[in-house]
């Protein structure tokens, strides 16, 4: 078995190095280093060097690695296949999910991963390809979300604003910026989540799309519990 947990900081750098590189090898070996955070430093390595993949993600799909925090940001080889896998597996157990720049997700995964996972609270999909309709339905499904970010998602609408408005009523923290057709009905739904504390709308407009003052005035009238 694969240990090295107990190994000097130099040294374990490498051998995290070559456990990334040569992943297959020591496959079988991660519920093994759950206990002693192997794992999760493997898992975060290959997230950084983008070599997870429908083949590698499920090693880590074991009892011993109860998995709360998803980081899989710029990971654009996981698909819908594996979303399907780990929703399925970590039910329960699911809070945070960073799927930023997974570009080859569909509908389908959006769908699962809400439907599945009800203690979802973050959900931090910046720059992928999520829908109007992806968008409703994770709002439909996910009424207990605290914080959502979806910077530069540009095929979101007024629709699956407003119905992120009317079902996540809890939001404390929402990212719409780059968001090109966030328009002045966009603003005055988001008015009413009166829980807001962050709220980030730079960039979100173009010349077709303008947020108009009456729009911006709602908003600072109703939420008022925005931090500094």
């Amino acid at each position: 078995m694969l240990d090295i947990s107990s190994t000097p900081a130099s040294l374990f750098s490498l051998c995290l190095d070559y456990a990334t590189t040569h992943f297959a090898t020591i496959s079988g070996d991660i519920p093994k280093l759950v206990k002693s955070g192997v794992a999760t430093k493997i898992w975060e390595n290959l997230v950084k060097q983008q070599q997870l993949d429908d083949n590698t993600l499920p090693c880590f799909f074991s009892d011993a690695y109860p998995l709360k925090e998803l980081n899989l940001q710029n990971c654009n080889k996981i698909s819908d296949t594996s979303i399907s896998l780990l929703s399925k597996k970590f039910t329960t157990s699911l809070n945070v999910v960073n799927l930023s720049f997974c570009t080859g997700l569909t509908t389908d995964a959006y769908k699962i991963l809400s439907s599945t996972c009800p203690s979802i609270h973050t959900l931090i999909l910046n720059y992928t390809s999520l829908s109007d309709n992806a968008l409703q339905l994770l709002a439909s499904n996910l009424p207990g979300l605290k914080s959502l970010s979806i910077q530069g998602c540009n095929s979101i609408t007024e629709t699956s604003i407003q119905k992120v408005a009317s079902r996540c009523t809890e939001l404390t923290y929402l990212d719409i910026s780059y968001c090109k057709s966030i328009n002045s009905n966009c603003i005055k739904a988001i008015a009413s989540l009166s829980s807001l504390t962050y709220l980030d709308i730079s960039w979100c407009s173009d010349k077709e799309q303008s947020v108009s003052d009456s729009a911006i005035q709602k908003l600072a009238k109703r939420c008022t519990n925005f931090s500094s």
